[in-house]
């Protein structure tokens, strides 16, 4: 029996309707991705899904992953993995989950794709997580024409499947806009015709036409060209017009030089001999840490090893003079973006409060918007009525366009689509200013970053990013303790939400994770 049942529905929020569904099901043990743009209503079908709703029957318990979730005590990361260990083996028979990945480190997430490829419980994945879809999706529902849709297979080849498709639908479409301008012309061509035989008839006099029998040939020749013309006219009229295909747009974001992007390579931010605290806890040390203007640095680690804690301090210290002790340029001005941030300046929409305060151009304010997945509508609407991820985008824009000479971004890849995720990647690699930038995405933060530190075994040092990775046997030694770890932890993971599980027995497993941790550092 199926879990979710979905029949003749429309998504839509109070503004607009996003799309239909004609019919969906869940079945149990399936394993479907939900794939769409930023903003196509995805995160909106879910909630409709969840909430009384005649059209939709529901049989079994649902467990349920929001995109958004608060986080207090732990790091987000940590926070996910707990729901995640929550959810998978709780008594729910279908999971719904949200970015399930966003901000899991590495070894976390090839955890969480071991699990969802054990579990039988059925899975509805929202994501734009490429190696997680691949691994678990077997079914694809995804918005084309404003309506859902399904494809068996593989995510792989679901991308297959529609980049064959949009090829047709454009060859279709330019071969259609020929076919109709070729018509046009020949219509063009008769009219012209028609009109000279009619032309060449008013000059020669009724006499001459009837001695040379012209006049019912000049009649019936320009007669018929008119016909001709008229029934091709109509021809079009009633020729269904293709939709216009979607091209890919790669918009090079050019941010004007203010006087605040336009230092010379001095010295932003030093900091020696730093012991990093959360909650009075001591989590890492720091040698020696700095930044000139124009450098890009990434800070990568484990969930909870403090990259988020390091941030918000340093942030901090710059605004009010602790809790830190550091150099900083008299004239600093930092960007500090979070997924958490929600500090959006007022204004009667979105674009036009990031104009209030940013020295950019409109058209540039108005292309990084559109970029990062904002239509025209959504730009004109005041931050109060978009959803939690138009929240976060704005809120990201909003600071690549401030008045800044460093940037602080926490995160800024999760929640992305493909797009957004590539005109981010482009604008931050052309940025004039200083970048410190946290991100799980090893791709994302090599392409962007200059140089990296590494926060783990309570310490941060720089990494050498000339050091042979290539090495065979490094590559398969690590990978042999990243499984180690894996098992362990899924092993610890089951002990923890059993009731009488030993003490002892989930600190020996510790013990062990952390030597193995130490062996891959």
């Amino acid at each position: 029996m199926p879990i979710i049942q979905i029949k003749d529905f429309i998504v839509a929020t109070p503004q607009t309707t996003l799309f239909t569904i004609d019919s969906a099901i869940v079945q149990p043990m399936s394993k479907i991705a939900l794939v769409a743009p930023n903003g196509s209503g995805k995160t909106t079908l879910i909630k409709q899904i969840l909430a009384d709703n005649k059209q939709v029957k529901i049989t079994g318990d649902i467990g349920y992953l929001a995109q958004l979730e608060s986080v207090k005590a732990l790091s987000a990361g940590q926070y996910i993995k707990k729901r995640l260990t929550e959810l998978l083996y709780g008594s729910a028979a279908c999971l719904i989950l949200d970015e399930p990945t966003a901000n899991l480190d590495a070894s976390t997430r090839k955890w969480l794709i071991m699990q969802l490829q054990r579990t039988n419980k059925a899975l509805l994945l929202i994501s734009h997580d490429r190696e997680l879809l691949n691994a678990i999706a077997t079914e694809i529902w995804y918005i084309n024409d404003m309506q859902l849709q399904t494809y068996s297979g593989c995510y792989s080849d679901y991308l297959k499947m529609r980049a064959s498709q949009a090829a047709k639908e454009i060859a279709a479409f330019e071969q259609q806009q020929t076919d109709r301008q070729r018509l046009k012309n020949v219509i063009h061509e008769r009219k012209q015709r028609a009109q000279s035989i009619g032309h060449h008839k008013r000059n020669v006099s009724s006499s001459e036409a009837k001695a040379n029998g012209l006049m019912s040939d000049y009649e019936a020749k320009g007669r018929k060209m008119a016909k001709s013309a008229k029934s091709i006219t109509k021809r079009l009229e009633k020729e269904p017009l293709l939709k216009q295909p979607r091209k890919e747009k790669h918009i090079n974001i050019q941010l004007k030089r203010t006087t605040t992007l336009n230092l010379r390579p001095i010295k932003l931010l030093d900091s020696t001999n730093q012991i990093i605290y959360r909650e009075k806890q001591s989590i890492f040390e720091i040698k020696h840490f700095a930044v000139k203007f124009g450098e890009h640095i990434g800070l990568v680690g484990d969930n909870g090893s403090g990259k988020s804690t390091f941030l918000k301090q340093l942030f901090t210290t710059v605004v009010s003079g602790k809790p830190l002790t550091i150099y900083q340029y008299p004239k600093i001005k930092i960007g500090f973006f979070n997924q958490l941030l929600d500090d959006f300046p007022k204004g009667s929409s979105i674009l036009h409060a990031i104009e209030q305060t940013s020295s950019q151009d409109k058209q540039v304010i108005y292309d990084l918007l559109g970029a990062l997945g904002f239509r025209n509508t959504t730009m004109q609407k005041p931050y109060s009525v978009l959803s939690g991820g138009e929240k976060v985008r704005a809120n990201l824009a909003n600071v690549l366009l401030g008045d800044y000479n460093i940037l602080f971004l926490d995160e800024p890849n999760n929640y992305l689509d493909l797009d957004a995720l590539q005109a981010l990647t482009t604008f931050l690699q052309a940025y004039r200013g200083a970048v410190i930038l946290v991100s799980h995405d090893n791709e994302f933060i090599n392409s962007i970053c200059h140089r990296q530190y590494k926060i783990g075994n309570n310490k941060m040092h720089e990494i050498n990013l000339n050091e042979d990775v290539s090495n065979p046997k490094k590559r398969f030694k690590k990978q042999q303790l990243t499984n180690q770890i894996q098992e362990l932890e899924f092993k610890k993971d089951k002990l923890m939400l059993t009731t009488n599980s030993s003490i002892a027995e989930i600190r020996y497993l510790n013990q062990q994770i952390s030597q193995l941790k130490k062996e891959l550092s």
